[in-house]
This record gives C-alpha cells, structure tokens and sequence, in this order.
C-alpha cells in the first residue's frame, strides 16, 4: 500500500481529451474512452489534484460507446452524469497555458489517433512539456500521440525510450483495426522506442524519466497511480 505525504492540492494536472468522433470514413461512432476517464479523473480527484480537461475543438467531447460506462443502478447513472458535466466545457488547446501544470495526462481512446497524434496545436503542447521536464502520461492508444513530439535536434522524444501502449496482438483481437490510421505499436518502434508490452488485456507500466505509458485500459489506474506518485516525490 502507497503512503502519501502531505496534501497534493498545490498540483495541478492537465488532461488531453480526443475530439474526434468518427472511425475513419465509416459512420461508426469514437470518441473519448469514457470507462478510462472515469478511472484517471476519480483518481486524481481523490488527492484534491486541480484538474483541467483540454481538447482541440474545446468544449463538450463525444463518447465512444463501446467504451461507456456499464449502467446498472441509479448510482452509476449518477456518476455518468456528473463525468458528462465535466466533459462537457473542455479547454481548447490554444488556450493552455503549459507553465501552470505539473503534468500532462493523455487520456485514451480511438479517437486520439485522428487528432492528438497529428493535430500541430497538440503537438506543439506536448512538445512544451517535454522541453520544460514535466511529466508527461500516456494511457492506451493515446502513447501514439507522442509520435511527432520531437527534441530540439528534431529527433523523437520517444527514441531509446521505454514505453508501452496498445499493442498489435489487442488491437488485432478487436472489430477495428482496418479502420484505423495506424498501430501504436508499429509507429513506437518507428520512432526509435524501446517498445515492451504484456499479454493482450494485462496491467503493464513503463516509467523512463518522465515519461509514464500504460499498455491498456486495464493499465490506466496503475500509470496514475504512479504519476501521482511521481509528483509526491518531487
């Protein structure tokens, strides 16, 4: 069991969401991976972090049902309720200021790959908090939006990096893998990362410096946990 020391209420962390909301040229619905979120937001309030949601249209964010959260009483309806008020006045990435965070969280989802990964607004903010040393998280498909963060020789932030995120043998299990623009995994080693990942639907965390990456949805809770654990170490 973590010990935490003191009060985190000082931090603040930003949370990069997906606009997107179309697989591909299909009518098939994506979006923001909502069970996701609900891990990594009930997390990080549960330590009195300041939360910020970002991005690249702003505003309310569609969902991703295949990734909705499971209803089965009244108090779940609740608590899907209350993560909608929250998704639904996100920043626009033009207006983040990277100074005023500790960290930055990019949360899963399918729809990241059509913008986070390619969007130069987004781009351009991780770039901010690569070169300023914070923290960057990256959870599930959401370790392909670091594939065009570069340092200041132009090289990936991801060379000779230990990292992780969804994996070819996860997505090949699923129905959408011809609908996507490419396989995280395929474009990590592409840039030069030290890929490892576990077997499809299992825990796996990769920590280099400060960059944090989680395999899967099942790995969101353990890469928070250990960003939170990170920044009470600081």
């Amino acid at each position: 069991m973590r010990v935490w020391e003191g009060n985190m209420s000082s931090y603040q962390v930003l949370l990069m969401l997906t606009s997107h909301s179309r697989l591909g040229y299909t009518n098939q619905i994506t979006g923001v991976d909502l069970s996701q979120f609900e891990t990594c937001y009930r997390a990080l309030v549960s330590k009195d972090i300041k939360i910020t949601l970002c991005s690249v249209k702003g505003g309310a964010l569609p969902i991703d049902p295949a990734y909705d959260i499971d209803l089965r009483d009244n108090q779940q309806q609740a608590s899907r309720d209350s993560l909608m008020e929250v998704l639904a006045s996100s920043k626009t990435i033009t207006h983040v200021d990277a100074t005023k965070y500790d960290a930055i969280i990019i949360c899963g989802g399918y729809g990241v790959l059509w913008d986070l990964t390619c969007d130069p607004d987004a781009v351009s903010l991780l770039d901010s908090f690569h070169s300023s040393d914070k923290y960057i998280c990256a959870l599930s498909h959401a370790s392909g939006a670091l594939i065009h963060v570069t340092r200041e020789d132009d090289s990936s932030v991801l060379e000779g990096k230990r990292v992780t995120g969804y994996s070819n043998a996860e997505e090949l299990m699923g129905n959408r893998a011809a609908m996507i623009p490419f396989f995280v995994e395929e474009e990590l080693v592409r840039c030069g990362a030290i890929y490892t990942a576990e077997e499809a639907s299992q825990v796996h965390v990769e920590i280099d410096g400060k960059l944090i990456t989680g395999q899967n949805p099942a790995s969101v809770a353990l890469a928070v946990d250990t960003l939170l654990a990170a920044l009470n170490e600081s």
